[in-house]
């Protein structure tokens, strides 16, 4: 269990590791509190600003709870949104080598997608997502929207993707959104949503698309600040 000592503003971390990886010296200069209960037992992703780093290990300030799988165990996930929270890297991820080449080429403020899990002690584990997420909110006029978009990706990860959106092209009864064509032009973050039943299809669909392709997508608006696949996600010849 990790024992923690604040000395003139530095954290000394001195740590006997379970499932996460052996943590290094992260959070110069930062004072990072215990890991709030509410957050043990985390399976999801959060967005979240770095605020220190080190070559395995960074300090992230959350922002806010974006997803929650089904095998999430913490009571209470969005009780960390606005705290400092001390992630690893887990090296038995099958893209640790890839969590590597991203944190390293991450600076103190910049913005992340992450996918962290709780094995244990004061840290959470960088599972699957890291990536750096534009600063952007998205539109008030889209929230809520149910419908079919076209748009060409720019770039990608496993589960999500950004997207310019061309045109709205369809909006279906269920819409709540009060102004859906103000995202055309604009750039979008969606991802997979996993309880679709195309869900499978769609990640490999996303698999075989590259940046500069043309697709056709329908996404719906669950909360935050991005959009998911809920059906259609094709290439646009």
């Amino acid at each position: 269990m990790a024992r923690r000592k604040t000395v003139t503003g530095l954290i000394l971390v001195l740590a006997v590791c379970g499932a996460g990886a052996p943590w290094a010296e992260a959070a110069s200069n930062t004072d990072v509190p215990p890991l709030p209960d509410g957050i043990k037992g985390f399976r999801g992703m959060l967005v979240g600003t770095v605020v220190s780093k080190a070559d395995k290990t960074f300090v992230l300030k959350v922002e806010k709870i974006t997803r929650v799988w089904k095998g999430n165990k913490a009571e209470n996930p969005k009780c960390v949104e606005g705290k400092l929270v001390l992630l690893d890297l887990w090296p038995k991820s099958r893209l640790a080598k890839k969590h590597l080449e991203a944190l390293a080429g991450l600076n103190a403020g910049d913005r992340v997608l992450v996918e962290p899990f709780h094995f244990g002690g004061d840290r959470l584990s960088v599972v699957e997502e890291l990536r750096k997420e534009e600063p952007c909110n998205l539109p008030e006029g889209i929230r809520g929207f149910r419908g079919m978009m076209l748009g060409t990706v720019v770039s990608k990860a496993d589960k999500t993707f950004v997207l310019k959106v061309e045109k709205i092209t369809k909006v279906w009864k269920e819409n709540k959104a009060e102004n859906p064509k103000c995202v055309e032009g604009k750039n979008l973050t969606i991802d997979i949503w996993p309880k679709s039943r195309l869900a499978d299809k769609n990640l490999k669909t996303l698999a075989g698309l590259k940046a500069g392709d043309r697709v056709l997508v329908e996404p719906f608006h669950f909360g935050g600040d991005h959009l998911s696949v809920v059906e259609e996600l094709r290439k646009k010849d």
